[in-house]
């Protein structure tokens, strides 16, 4: 597991800075927010110039910095063996101020810890291997997600591939008095067909407006063989926006007026937008809050 940690900074200028650890994860060739597409371009493409904004660096210019003002660390020396196993894919900060950090691993778990290089003890959040489908190299524990209320109703999501049939999962636990999830009090919330292994997306996240955004693959195979990408209608090859309801208010979710098909018969009323063949990861600006 191999860390750069700097500093960003939340909203305005003039507000608090934190540290933010990009964690970088080499676990095949998973293509962030690509759009479905063949895996070669036509031989008689145009290449169109990317319009570049203020502050963008793209990947031919980071070597530079990479090489002499960016520092690359291992960390958490004295936990990683136990805390995590060899398909670490992604850490999350855990609301409440409380400086922790919570990571995933594809077999399924969640743990946390003290943000601390030094730490030397951890805690299980979530153990679900026993209904994490591992089958497929893409398949696994791919998301985490916390409830903006966390700190009060202890509420976060997941999201992972499960087996008998196919599909992937996007369920919600509550955080015990103990720390602790009890994997039994898991709610379904959505749950979504996947026709092949690979290509099942995985980013949960919420955004500024309080929804949850959800990346979903393609559906696999090569080449989008089922069209699923630029076919609305379902939910494979989207991102998708809801509002899950509250442990209180039931296992199921609302969405949001403004959604494109939202009231319509065009496409799922869940899809925000559509055309993605694998959105493994993505973020919020915290400036813009542009996705």
């Amino acid at each position: 597991m191999v860390t750069a940690e700097i500093t960003h900074r939340h909203g305005p200028a003039g507000g608090t800075r934190s540290p933010v650890f990009l964690v970088l994860v080499l676990i095949g060739p998973l293509l962030a927010f690509a759009a479905a597409c063949s895996d070669r371009a036509p031989t008689d493409a145009t290449a169109v110039p990317v319009a570049r904004s203020a502050g963008t660096v793209f990947p031919e210019e980071m070597a530079p910095a990479l090489s002499g003002e960016i520092r690359l660390d291992e960390v958490f020396p004295l936990i990683r063996d136990e805390a995590f196993d060899d398909r670490t894919v992604f850490l999350a900060e855990v609301p409440g101020g409380g400086q922790r950090l919570a990571v995933i691993s594809q077999a399924g778990t969640v743990v946390t810890f003290e943000n601390d290089p030094d730490v030397e003890s951890f805690d299980l959040l979530l153990d679900i291997r026993d209904r994490v489908s591992r089958a497929g190299n893409e398949e696994g524990l791919l998301g985490l997600a916390f409830d903006p209320g966390y700190p009060e109703n202890g509420e976060f999501y997941v999201y992972y591939s499960a087996s008998g049939p196919r599909r992937s999962v996007l369920s919600r636990f509550i955080t015990g008095e103990d720390g602790r999830a009890d994997p039994s009090g898991e709610a379904v919330i959505l749950e979504i067909d996947e026709p092949f292994s690979n290509h099942n997306g995985g980013m949960i996240e919420f955004g500024p407006d309080g929804m949850l955004y959800i990346g979903v693959g393609d559906g696999g195979s090569s080449g989008d063989p089922r069209g699923n990408g630029q076919d609305p209608a379902t939910l494979l090859g989207s991102v998708l926006r809801i509002l899950p309801q509250s442990a209180q208010e039931g296992d199921s979710y609302t969405i949001p007026d403004m959604n494109p098909f939202a009231g319509t018969t065009e496409g799922r009323p869940e899809v925000w937008a559509y055309g993605f063949r694998n959105p493994w990861r993505f973020s919020f600006d915290g400036a813009t809050g542009d996705l």
